[in-house]
């Protein structure tokens, strides 16, 4: 009898559980619609009144990286960490993870004709982006991308998410002269480790930035108050 309360309980926690985290889903997304009809609503307002409104979000089409961009070694390869793209039944990419960006995971090879140049392997901004180490392999770092589309074709959609996409990157520096394998593995985990941290303290930087717009975005201007104030 014991045994059989114990198990009514653990499936109401279950079933509640389910329940609240579907309650969640749905205010996430009542908010997110919320902050979309704010900014158009902005938009609208700087249209007809005039005015600049300044906007925490940009398109596609205005990313200031993308793949395939041709950039100067002197802008993006300074620090940077030498690392693969694991690929599904595909070879591992070699690629260079920059940190000179702190609001972009950048990814980018070497250029075959021109040695001053890079060429962008991946670029998406740093605050749609969640990072953990791997359990079997503190070297390997697995990014969770947020975005309606594939954000790269080495990109797989995460499992029961919606607008997810993993990407898996592996850390292995060149094996060096009169440098020992332990030495060298201590190194490759310190890589991992820093474009660990550079991602999440700089995603945490890039969302509360974001949402400081849109909280200055919502505030009541100086003419709205003068019009509730009775002022002119």
């Amino acid at each position: 009898m014991e045994m059989d309360e114990s198990s009514q309980q653990e499936g109401n926690v279950t079933e509640l559980s389910r329940k609240e985290k579907k309650e969640l889903l749905k205010k996430v997304e009542k908010i997110r619609r919320s902050i979309q009809s704010v900014l158009h609503i902005s938009r609208l307002k700087s249209e007809l009144l005039g005015g600049l409104v300044s906007f925490p979000f940009e398109s596609r089409s205005e990313w200031k990286y993308y793949s395939r961009l041709q950039v100067s070694l002197a802008n993006i390869a300074p620090g940077c960490l030498s690392c693969f793209v694991l690929i599904n039944e595909s070879k591992p990419k070699p690629v260079w993870f920059s940190v000179r960006e702190p609001d972009w995971l950048l990814l980018f090879v070497r250029t075959q004709d021109n040695s001053g140049f890079a060429s962008i392997f991946m670029a998406f901004p740093i605050h749609c982006i969640q990072v953990g180490q791997s359990k079997q392999d503190p070297r390997i770092l697995q990014l969770t991308i947020r975005s309606t589309v594939c954000p790269h074709e080495c990109c797989l959609p995460l499992p029961n998410h919606k607008d997810k996409w993993q990407l898996a990157l592996f850390f292995d520096s060149s094996s060096e002269k009169n440098v020992s394998q332990s030495e060298n593995d201590k190194r490759t985990r310190q890589e991992a480790f820093s474009a660990l941290d550079f991602i999440q303290s700089n995603c945490k930087r890039a969302r509360r930035r974001i949402m400081n717009e849109i909280a200055r975005l919502l505030a009541p201007d100086d003419t709205d108050n003068r019009v509730v104030n009775g002022k002119s």
